[in-house]
Protein backbone atom coordinates (compact mmCIF):
# COMPACT_ATOMS: atom_id res chain seq x y z
CA UNK A 1 0.00 0.00 0.00
CA UNK A 2 1.56 3.25 -1.47
CA UNK A 3 1.69 6.00 1.64
CA UNK A 4 -0.91 8.27 -0.37
CA UNK A 5 -3.46 5.43 -0.02
CA UNK A 6 -2.29 4.34 3.85
CA UNK A 7 -2.91 7.97 4.64
CA UNK A 8 -5.87 7.84 3.08
CA UNK A 9 -7.00 4.98 4.71
CA UNK A 10 -6.11 6.35 8.04
CA UNK A 11 -8.41 9.28 7.33
CA UNK A 12 -11.28 7.40 7.24
CA UNK A 13 -10.51 5.61 9.77
CA UNK A 14 -10.17 8.03 12.56
CA UNK A 15 -13.33 9.83 10.40
CA UNK A 16 -15.61 7.14 10.83
CA UNK A 17 -13.98 5.79 14.54
CA UNK A 18 -13.62 8.78 15.73
CA UNK A 19 -14.70 12.24 14.32
CA UNK A 20 -18.62 11.39 13.78
CA UNK A 21 -19.03 9.24 17.26
CA UNK A 22 -17.39 12.49 18.65
CA UNK A 23 -20.32 14.48 16.76
CA UNK A 24 -23.05 12.41 17.26
CA UNK A 25 -22.36 11.76 21.05
CA UNK A 26 -22.72 16.05 20.98
CA UNK A 27 -25.72 16.08 19.30
CA UNK A 28 -27.28 13.54 21.42
CA UNK A 29 -26.22 15.67 24.13
CA UNK A 30 -27.58 18.53 22.84
CA UNK A 31 -30.76 16.47 21.88
CA UNK A 32 -31.17 14.99 25.40
CA UNK A 33 -30.95 18.39 27.19
CA UNK A 34 -33.27 20.32 25.19
CA UNK A 35 -36.17 17.64 24.74
CA UNK A 36 -38.37 15.59 27.22
CA UNK A 37 -37.25 13.00 25.60
CA UNK A 38 -35.74 11.46 29.21
CA UNK A 39 -39.20 11.45 30.58
CA UNK A 40 -41.08 10.91 27.37
CA UNK A 41 -39.71 7.52 27.08
CA UNK A 42 -39.17 6.88 30.63
CA UNK A 43 -43.22 7.92 32.13
CA UNK A 44 -44.78 4.64 30.62
CA UNK A 45 -43.10 2.72 32.92
CA UNK A 46 -43.92 4.98 36.13
CA UNK A 47 -47.70 4.29 37.69
CA UNK A 48 -48.76 7.54 39.14
CA UNK A 49 -51.38 5.73 41.13
CA UNK A 50 -48.89 3.65 43.28
CA UNK A 51 -46.21 6.44 42.98
CA UNK A 52 -43.56 3.70 41.81
CA UNK A 53 -41.74 1.66 38.89
CA UNK A 54 -44.25 -1.56 38.95
CA UNK A 55 -40.90 -3.73 37.79
CA UNK A 56 -38.66 -2.33 40.01
CA UNK A 57 -39.34 -5.49 42.63
CA UNK A 58 -40.12 -7.85 40.15
CA UNK A 59 -38.21 -10.89 40.48
CA UNK A 60 -38.41 -12.92 37.68
CA UNK A 61 -38.15 -9.37 35.23
CA UNK A 62 -34.74 -8.62 37.32
CA UNK A 63 -33.14 -12.15 36.94
CA UNK A 64 -33.73 -12.33 33.35
CA UNK A 65 -32.70 -8.97 32.60
CA UNK A 66 -30.18 -8.12 34.80
CA UNK A 67 -28.51 -11.23 36.52
CA UNK A 68 -29.09 -13.33 33.04
CA UNK A 69 -27.90 -10.90 31.01
CA UNK A 70 -24.81 -10.06 33.00
CA UNK A 71 -24.54 -13.49 32.87
CA UNK A 72 -23.71 -13.80 29.63
CA UNK A 73 -21.33 -11.45 29.53
CA UNK A 74 -19.11 -13.36 32.28
CA UNK A 75 -19.69 -16.14 30.55
CA UNK A 76 -18.04 -15.28 27.32
CA UNK A 77 -15.31 -13.31 29.00
CA UNK A 78 -14.31 -16.46 30.88
CA UNK A 79 -14.04 -18.31 27.24
CA UNK A 80 -12.02 -16.01 26.04
CA UNK A 81 -9.98 -16.24 29.10
CA UNK A 82 -10.18 -20.32 28.76
CA UNK A 83 -8.64 -19.89 25.02
CA UNK A 84 -5.97 -17.81 26.28
CA UNK A 85 -4.87 -20.26 28.60
CA UNK A 86 -5.16 -23.27 26.32
CA UNK A 87 -3.06 -21.12 23.31
CA UNK A 88 -0.13 -21.68 25.95
CA UNK A 89 -0.07 -24.85 24.05
CA UNK A 90 -2.09 -24.70 20.79
CA UNK A 91 -0.17 -23.30 18.06
CA UNK A 92 -3.47 -22.43 16.25
CA UNK A 93 -4.62 -20.17 18.92
CA UNK A 94 -1.12 -18.59 19.90
CA UNK A 95 -1.45 -16.72 16.52
CA UNK A 96 -4.54 -15.11 18.35
CA UNK A 97 -3.66 -14.38 21.79
CA UNK A 98 -3.11 -10.24 21.05
CA UNK A 99 -6.95 -10.70 20.22
CA UNK A 100 -7.88 -12.19 22.75
CA UNK A 101 -5.89 -10.15 25.43
CA UNK A 102 -7.61 -6.94 23.77
CA UNK A 103 -11.12 -8.18 24.16
CA UNK A 104 -10.93 -9.39 27.71
CA UNK A 105 -9.41 -6.34 28.42
CA UNK A 106 -12.09 -4.48 27.13
CA UNK A 107 -14.80 -5.92 28.62
CA UNK A 108 -13.29 -5.31 32.10
CA UNK A 109 -11.55 -1.78 31.32
CA UNK A 110 -15.02 -0.78 29.77
CA UNK A 111 -17.09 -1.44 32.62
CA UNK A 112 -14.71 -0.35 34.82
CA UNK A 113 -14.30 3.26 33.61
CA UNK A 114 -18.36 3.64 33.29
CA UNK A 115 -18.49 2.51 37.16
CA UNK A 116 -15.73 5.10 38.14
CA UNK A 117 -18.12 7.71 36.37
CA UNK A 118 -21.15 6.62 37.76
CA UNK A 119 -20.08 6.71 41.47
CA UNK A 120 -18.51 9.90 41.21
CA UNK A 121 -21.32 11.26 39.70
CA UNK A 122 -24.07 13.93 40.92
CA UNK A 123 -26.99 12.81 38.85
CA UNK A 124 -29.54 10.16 40.52
CA UNK A 125 -31.53 7.63 39.58
CA UNK A 126 -35.04 7.98 38.36
CA UNK A 127 -36.42 6.50 41.45
CA UNK A 128 -34.94 9.13 43.49
CA UNK A 129 -36.27 11.99 42.13
CA UNK A 130 -39.44 13.57 43.14
CA UNK A 131 -41.29 13.30 39.77
CA UNK A 132 -41.13 9.70 40.36
CA UNK A 133 -42.05 9.11 44.10
CA UNK A 134 -38.27 9.97 45.59
CA UNK A 135 -36.92 13.69 47.10
CA UNK A 136 -34.74 14.77 44.73
CA UNK A 137 -35.84 17.20 42.13
CA UNK A 138 -35.21 16.85 38.35
CA UNK A 139 -32.27 18.73 37.14
CA UNK A 140 -31.93 17.39 33.66
CA UNK A 141 -29.36 15.75 31.63
CA UNK A 142 -26.28 18.65 32.26
CA UNK A 143 -27.78 19.96 36.13
CA UNK A 144 -26.90 18.64 39.51
CA UNK A 145 -29.48 18.32 43.00
CA UNK A 146 -28.91 20.63 45.60
CA UNK A 147 -25.96 18.71 47.81
CA UNK A 148 -28.19 18.64 50.59
CA UNK A 149 -29.75 15.27 48.25
CA UNK A 150 -26.19 13.36 48.23
CA UNK A 151 -24.73 12.10 45.59
CA UNK A 152 -26.63 10.65 42.97
CA UNK A 153 -24.06 7.81 41.63
CA UNK A 154 -26.62 7.22 38.81
CA UNK A 155 -24.58 8.63 35.55
CA UNK A 156 -24.03 6.23 32.85
CA UNK A 157 -26.00 3.00 33.14
CA UNK A 158 -23.50 0.54 34.79
CA UNK A 159 -25.67 -2.42 33.91
CA UNK A 160 -25.68 -1.35 30.61
CA UNK A 161 -22.04 -1.48 30.07
CA UNK A 162 -21.63 -5.44 29.81
CA UNK A 163 -23.53 -5.18 26.28
CA UNK A 164 -22.02 -1.95 24.86
CA UNK A 165 -18.27 -3.45 25.89
CA UNK A 166 -18.82 -6.04 23.11
CA UNK A 167 -18.12 -3.23 20.87
CA UNK A 168 -14.65 -4.89 21.50
CA UNK A 169 -15.48 -7.82 19.17
CA UNK A 170 -16.44 -5.57 16.53
CA UNK A 171 -12.82 -4.23 16.48
CA UNK A 172 -11.17 -7.94 16.75
CA UNK A 173 -13.02 -8.45 13.51
CA UNK A 174 -12.75 -5.24 11.64
CA UNK A 175 -9.52 -5.75 9.84
CA UNK A 176 -9.54 -9.97 9.43
CA UNK A 177 -13.51 -10.76 8.99
CA UNK A 178 -15.76 -7.05 8.49
CA UNK A 179 -18.79 -9.11 7.90
CA UNK A 180 -18.61 -10.81 11.24
CA UNK A 181 -17.08 -7.45 12.80
CA UNK A 182 -20.44 -5.65 11.92
CA UNK A 183 -22.33 -8.75 13.09
CA UNK A 184 -20.41 -7.84 16.59
CA UNK A 185 -21.24 -4.34 16.47
CA UNK A 186 -25.16 -4.86 15.86
CA UNK A 187 -24.98 -7.27 18.92
CA UNK A 188 -23.49 -4.76 21.05
CA UNK A 189 -25.82 -2.11 20.09
CA UNK A 190 -28.44 -4.97 20.40
CA UNK A 191 -27.79 -6.43 23.97
CA UNK A 192 -26.71 -2.88 25.43
CA UNK A 193 -29.64 -1.70 24.71
CA UNK A 194 -31.68 -4.66 26.55
CA UNK A 195 -29.82 -4.37 29.00
CA UNK A 196 -29.80 -0.59 29.40
CA UNK A 197 -33.81 -0.17 28.63
CA UNK A 198 -34.29 -3.35 31.00
CA UNK A 199 -33.14 -0.66 33.87
CA UNK A 200 -35.17 1.95 32.23
CA UNK A 201 -38.37 -0.15 32.84
CA UNK A 202 -37.55 -0.85 36.39
CA UNK A 203 -36.83 3.20 36.75
CA UNK A 204 -32.87 2.96 37.41
CA UNK A 205 -31.81 5.01 34.68
CA UNK A 206 -32.97 7.33 32.12
CA UNK A 207 -32.65 6.81 27.99
CA UNK A 208 -29.77 9.45 27.63
CA UNK A 209 -27.42 7.21 31.08
CA UNK A 210 -28.11 4.45 28.47
CA UNK A 211 -26.76 6.27 25.08
CA UNK A 212 -23.68 7.65 27.49
CA UNK A 213 -22.67 4.39 28.25
CA UNK A 214 -22.70 3.27 24.53
CA UNK A 215 -20.28 6.28 24.01
CA UNK A 216 -18.60 5.78 26.64
CA UNK A 217 -17.55 1.68 25.94
CA UNK A 218 -17.33 2.76 22.56
CA UNK A 219 -14.21 5.05 23.00
CA UNK A 220 -12.57 2.70 25.98
CA UNK A 221 -12.89 -0.22 23.23
CA UNK A 222 -11.46 2.28 20.30
CA UNK A 223 -8.81 3.55 22.50
CA UNK A 224 -7.68 -0.06 23.87
CA UNK A 225 -7.83 -1.10 20.28
CA UNK A 226 -5.53 1.72 18.82
CA UNK A 227 -3.04 0.73 21.80
CA UNK A 228 -3.03 -3.40 21.71
CA UNK A 229 -4.08 -4.11 18.19
CA UNK A 230 -4.71 -2.20 15.30
CA UNK A 231 -1.22 -2.29 14.63
CA UNK A 232 -0.52 -5.37 14.58
CA UNK A 233 -3.62 -7.01 13.01
CA UNK A 234 -2.89 -4.56 9.79
CA UNK A 235 0.58 -5.88 9.69
CA UNK A 236 -0.92 -9.45 9.91
CA UNK A 237 -3.65 -9.34 7.25
CA UNK A 238 -1.86 -6.57 5.15
CA UNK A 239 -2.89 -7.62 1.38
CA UNK A 240 -0.51 -8.82 -0.94
CA UNK A 241 1.31 -6.17 -2.93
Amino acid sequence: MSPANRTDTNGRYWVTHAILPLLAAAACLWIFESTRIDRATLDPFFDPQTNTFPLRKAKTFTFVFKDLAKGGVIALGALIAIGLLVSIRNDRLRSWRRSMIYVLTSLALGPLVVAALKYSSCKHCPWDLAIYGGEAPYPGLLGCPPPSFGAGECFPSGHASGGFALFALYFAHRVHAPRRAWAWFAIAVLYGSVMGVSRMMQGAHFLSHTVATAFVCWFVCLGLYELVLRRSDERRFAAPR
